[in-house]
């Protein structure tokens, strides 16, 4: 009995040491765990089973006419990629500002078991994200969190759109780079119809930051006229331009709003033919529709 005693006693005089360890052991783990489930959830939707694996590229900056709304152009995954394919990824923006600087940092976020398993190629597009400031950037600068360069942004106050929209078009893609933004509408193919290469017409209507050098139009980064027969001068919208290219990659150029604005527009051929690009009556009939 009184052995039976002494351990009574012990048990009330405190918490032995091998009982210490133990709810030790028990509170770091709980701690470590609930330190993994926050970072097992995203931020765009509460993802059980994904974290942030690093940071994305930011290709391009559009600087709203209010001054505080940014748009950022990134390359990402097609956003109709469900959680449950191993291609999805989900993104985290998140900004630092202070006097003189904005931060942007992208945060990539995948799966925790197989993050970019198989073959997701088919899943890359064009992407975009909008965040509001704090208050107006003002002069500020805006620094690119994946290589940490500051990255100058585009004004929309320079941006050409369409307006209206023709029947059955649709804003596609919006996207930019350090020199260039551009605006990509689409007609979808007739619903039943026979397949067409590539599935859609195409007006791509390309920008040049201004007072930057003269870019190139879409898909020939260099600068330089698409091959074909030497320009051919052209009115546009009051303002001297050129069409360019041959019949497959006919363009049209010309400057206003102290940028180079350049249209490309492909409409859809059968399987297996090559695009053929609008008259040159058509694309200047967009040109026209621009505001």
């Amino acid at each position: 009995m009184a052995g039976r005693g002494k351990r009574e006693s012990s048990h009330a005089d405190g918490i032995g040491p091998a009982r210490l360890v133990g709810l030790t052991f028990v509170a770091a783990v709980a701690l470590v765990f609930g330190w993994a489930l926050i970072q097992l959830f995203s931020a765009d939707g509460l993802h059980l089973g994904a974290r942030s694996t690093g940071n994305a590229r930011i290709e391009g900056v559009l600087l709203h006419t209010d001054d505080r709304t940014l748009t950022v152009s990134f390359t990402g995954n097609n956003p109709a990629t469900t959680f449950d394919s191993p291609c999805w990824e989900g993104y985290d923006i998140r900004v630092t500002e202070d006097p003189t600087i904005v931060h942007i940092e992208i945060k990539e976020i995948q799966h925790v078991i197989s993050a970019g398993g198989g073959d997701c190629a088919f899943a890359v597009r064009n992407r975009t994200e909008t965040v509001t400031l704090s208050q107006p950037l003002a002069g500020r600068t805006v620094i690119e969190g994946y290589s940490g360069a500051p990255i100058i942004p585009f004004p929309a106050n320079s941006l050409l759109t369409l307006d209206p929209i023709p029947k059955g078009w649709t804003l596609a893609d919006t996207s930019g780079g350090s020199a260039m933004w551009n605006l990509t509408w689409t007609l979808a193919a007739t619903p039943g119809g026979p397949l067409v290469q590539p599935s859609v017409e195409r007006i791509t209507v390309s920008q040049a930051m201004p007072g930057s050098p003269t870019a190139g139009p879409p898909g020939h980064p260099s600068g330089t006229a698409p091959p074909g027969p030497p320009p051919i001068a052209a009115t546009v919208r009051g303002h001297a331009g050129t069409l360019e290219g041959g019949p497959s990659n006919r363009t049209l150029k010309w400057d206003e709003r102290g940028t180079t604005v350049t249209i490309l527009a492909t409409h859809a051929g059968p399987a297996g033919v090559q695009t053929a690009s609008f008259t040159d009556d058509e694309l200047v009939a967009v040109a026209e529709r621009l505001v």
